[in-house]
């Protein structure tokens, strides 16, 4: 019946057939959603430390299925809970995320199981000088599917970044306090980025756009059938 519906309709109201349509990723330098809406939050308020360090190495650390680790980091109980500085009013609560002393790695996000984020944000800054940019790659599957940066230049505000549109699984970090031109968040420079108050929320489904269009077809086929039977039952009568 659908194939036959589908030919009537010259094949336009099919384009809603096929699976989900791929979305662009946009970037948010703002915070883009509401707290009653998060789906999860990391704030590091129970990461295990011993007072200054986090006490777990270089992750990985969860808290509400967000999985932040420090890649190619510091050995040992190198991550700083407590750099207030880093991020000035952006620190929230009593703990954060910063390689002590800056590292050559870079700071991995993900959720448990490995599922795709959604929509995605978090607070940033520096332990070292400004002004200074973050860098940055989504990647799904493995695959980078979107790289940038973003300068700042202050530790009054809330420096944020966020994600929206889906379709990545993993996210990568650094800051450039390296000063490196057109480097990559996995080239090794050195870097002093902090996090704090990771955030996730579930996009609302996009009405497809053909969506309608269908709508109109199905009113229309019936329309006919209805005609046509009553044709039908006229002619059987006469």
């Amino acid at each position: 019946m659908f194939k036959r519906l589908c030919g009537a309709l010259v094949g336009v109201v099919c384009l809603v057939a096929p699976g989900n349509t791929a979305h662009a990723i946009v970037v948010h330098t703002t915070d883009f959603i509401v707290d009653s809406n998060r789906s999860h939050f990391n704030g590091f308020e129970s990461i295990p430390n011993d007072g200054i360090h986090f006490t777990g190495g270089s992750g990985p650390y969860t808290e509400d299925s967000i999985v932040v680790q420090q890649i190619n980091g510091d050995p040992g109980n190198s991550i700083w809970v407590r750099c207030t500085g880093c991020l000035g009013s952006a620190f929230q609560g009593n703990f954060a995320w910063y390689p002590d002393g800056g590292d050559r790695g870079y700071t991995e996000l993900s959720l448990t199981g490995g599922v795709d984020f959604s929509d995605v944000g978090f607070n940033f800054g520096t332990g070292d000088g400004l002004p200074n940019t973050i860098i940055y790659e989504l990647l799904n599957n493995a695959v980078v599917v979107l790289t940038g940066s973003l300068a700042f230049s202050s530790r009054t505000i809330l420096n944020y970044l966020g994600f929206s549109g889906g379709g990545f699984d993993t996210i990568r970090l650094r800051d450039n306090a390296c000063s490196a031109i057109g480097g990559s968040v996995t080239d090794g420079c050195f870097q002093t980025l902090t996090l704090d108050n990771i955030e996730t929320q579930v996009s609302a489904v996009p009405l497809p756009a053909a969506l309608p269009l269908f709508g109109t077809g199905l009113g229309i086929m019936g329309f006919i059938g209805w005609r046509r039977k009553r044709r039908m039952a006229a002619e059987a009568t006469a």
